[in-house]
């Protein structure tokens, strides 16, 4: 069937609202960009000595409003609505076993109700969590946890040795909270939104090339995966139709909502990818499908939610003129 999806980012410039995405913008972030002031579409400016590298901005048709004033990635605060946990655990089963061992970042939102979850069919309840201190990778602190994991659902097992690295291979889950808000990095209101609003989209993978032919990376931008994002696929609910974001009452708006867990266990609708560089079919988020589901009592979406930024770049890459294509892949019947 044929499938409607929707681009918008969300703002607040006379009131709250969604706005149809026209471009992502990296420019100076020396112009002021109140959010019921912001500048005009197209403008540009450059870099002013002893400011920061660069800011991100979106741009619609007649304003453009700055999202963030440099590319810093977030240190002391999760990235998005799923706290990434990596396992240390030599094997574990969801529907089995019943205690996984992880390492996270940031201290997860873990506590009796919340979710445990590898993809949208293994996850599993938190009975309890207990915290073991911390441990110190790379420079990075790690903050150990055992988490009680009750009602698995599932049978894919994750196997492997002990954590002793961040890097690519290691299995992960991700814990999300009943009650999570708009804090975490990456989110609804500071990010850009897909959604599926009619019909069914698969195998949708979001890349980025150096045109719009979409056969190209060459860009010193991409080639050095220096573009990255934050992004994460989900459905919502528990909220009234007509309810605007994070609002239970009627009225009239959009509905993107946040991801619930207490109601819909099968809230992510694919793993969140973390610091992910986007370089054409070599780097990307997907693959997944996105599946519109009714504006009803309980289930809203299916969103893909992603936080551009660039990443490693300081006064060693030659400033100039890079555009690049961020493009969202996919089929339908």
């Amino acid at each position: 069937m044929a499938v409607s999806i929707t681009k918008m980012f969300f703002h607040t410039k006379t009131a709250r609202a969604w706005v149809d995405l026209g471009k992502i913008v990296f420019t100076s972030p020396n112009m002021d960009s109140d959010p019921t002031d912001p500048q005009d579409a197209g403008r540009r400016s450059h870099i002013l000595p002893g400011s920061h590298y660069i800011g991100t901005w979106y741009e619609a048709v007649d304003y453009m409003y700055r999202i963030r004033a440099d590319q810093s990635y977030p240190t002391n605060e999760r990235e998005c609505y799923f706290a990434e946990i990596f396992q240390r655990n030599p094997d574990f089963t969801f529907g089995v076993n019943t205690t996984f061992s992880g390492l996270c970042r940031y201290n997860p939102e873990a506590y009796q109700g919340s979710i445990l979850c590898y993809d949208r069919d293994n996850y599993g309840y938190v009975g309890s969590v207990s915290s073991l201190g911390n441990v110190y990778i790379d420079g990075e602190t790690f903050h150990k946890y055992n988490f009680t994991v009750v009602s698995g659902v599932g049978d894919t097992t994750l196997s492997g040795s002990w954590v002793t690295t961040t890097g690519s291979g290691v299995d992960r889950v991700y814990n999300w909270d009943k009650d999570i808000t708009n804090t975490s990095w990456a989110n609804a209101e500071n990010s850009i939104v897909f959604e599926v609003t009619n019909g069914e989209a698969y195998n949708c993978r979001l890349t980025a090339w150096d045109d719009d032919s979409h056969n190209s990376t060459d860009n010193p931008v991409l080639d050095d995966l220096h573009y990255r994002v934050v992004a994460f696929a989900y459905r919502a609910g528990n909220v009234q139709a007509g309810g605007t974001l994070g609002n239970t009452e009627q009225s009239p708006g959009d509905q993107k909502e946040l991801p619930s867990s207490a109601n819909i266990p099968t809230s992510m609708a694919h793993p969140p990818g973390i610091n992910l560089a986007l370089k054409g079919n070599i780097s990307y988020y997907g693959d997944f499908d996105l599946i519109h589901r009714p504006v009803e009592y309980t289930e809203h979406g299916e969103y893909l939610v992603f936080s551009p930024y660039l990443y490693g770049m300081d006064d060693s890459f030659t400033a100039g003129n890079y555009d690049f294509v961020t493009t969202l892949h996919y089929q339908y019947t």
